[in-house]
């Protein structure tokens, strides 16, 4: 199911100390920015004593899915209260979706969890009135994830100021 390029990226970064640009067996350079490829690699390298396994391959998609589902309920939890929250949170994990990110080595557990923190953290500056450098480090992590698209994404809700009725 594709898993051979995320891991030999991995590879390549964790025994080959290619940390800028890794490249898999053929040769080819990586199509995805960096991010899940360091923390994966970052992974090997502390617990697998630079043996890739299935454990440092998926820790970044599994802490991901959690980060995700720990921010699903803290946001939630102040509007809808902590059963509907947890509710939507388990929602996330136990979904097809949800279990599918923690079962591949990709980047779209990690994509999904940066645009979600940048979201928030864009809210709650703009709510404030400060904090926007919180937001743009989110966002930045969101590029490392998978390009500039997370900043569009996350950014989205912005678009409410133009709405007729604010309240």
């Amino acid at each position: 199911n594709d898993q051979e390029r995320p891991a030999a990226y991995v590879l390549d970064a964790a025994v080959n100390h290619h940390w800028i640009s890794q490249t898999d067996w053929t040769g080819d350079i990586t199509s995805k920015p960096p991010l899940y490829t360091w923390l994966a690699a970052l992974a090997t390298v502390t617990m697998g004593k630079g043996e890739i396994s299935l454990l440092t391959l998926y820790l970044p998609c599994y802490l991901a899915v959690l980060g995700t589902a720990i921010l699903i309920f803290r946001l939630g939890r102040k509007r809808f209260g902590w059963r509907a929250s947890a509710i939507a949170s388990l929602m996330f994990v136990l979904s097809p979706l949800g279990m599918k990110m923690v079962t591949l080595a990709r980047t779209d557990p990690l994509f999904a969890f940066t645009i979600t923190l940048t979201a928030a953290l864009g809210y709650r500056a703009w709510t404030r009135g400060k904090g926007w450098t919180w937001f743009w480090l989110a966002a930045a992590a969101s590029g490392l994830t998978k390009g500039p698209l997370g900043l569009l994404l996350a950014s989205g809700g912005f678009l409410s100021y133009f709405w007729p009725n604010r309240a």
